[in-house]
């Protein structure tokens, strides 16, 4: 059972791959969506993480900014798991600069 901050799910597993962080994303991705869905993204995506989550590795990140065509990633620093949440200003205008730039502006 994965345990972080208190909280644990009895269904998450780590795998010996998870504990050394290789694989996990498209494992997770292969199980979720079909295979290849995220190469097929038309939109722009903004792929968030933090370079120090102990849950979700920065090389995640990194994959999915790979796998979706028109992603950019922006790394976090010394962003942990829930620097959405603990630093909600400057994640607020990262997606508000993402989302008004010229190519998301109708007309």
């Amino acid at each position: 059972m994965l345990r972080t901050h208190g909280w644990a799910h009895p269904r998450w597993r780590l795998l010996p791959s998870d504990r050394l962080h290789t694989g996990r994303v498209p494992r997770l991705i292969d199980a979720v969506l079909p295979a290849g869905s995220l190469r097929r993204l038309p939109q722009p995506t903004l792929v968030l993480a933090g370079d120090d989550d102990p849950i979700v590795p920065l090389a995640n990140g990194r994959i999915l900014n790979r796998l979706i065509p028109d992603s950019r990633l922006h790394v976090m620093p010394g962003g942990g798991h829930l620097f959405l949440l603990e630093r909600p200003a400057e994640t607020a205008a990262l997606v508000t600069d993402f989302l008004t730039e010229p190519r998301f502006r109708s007309g």
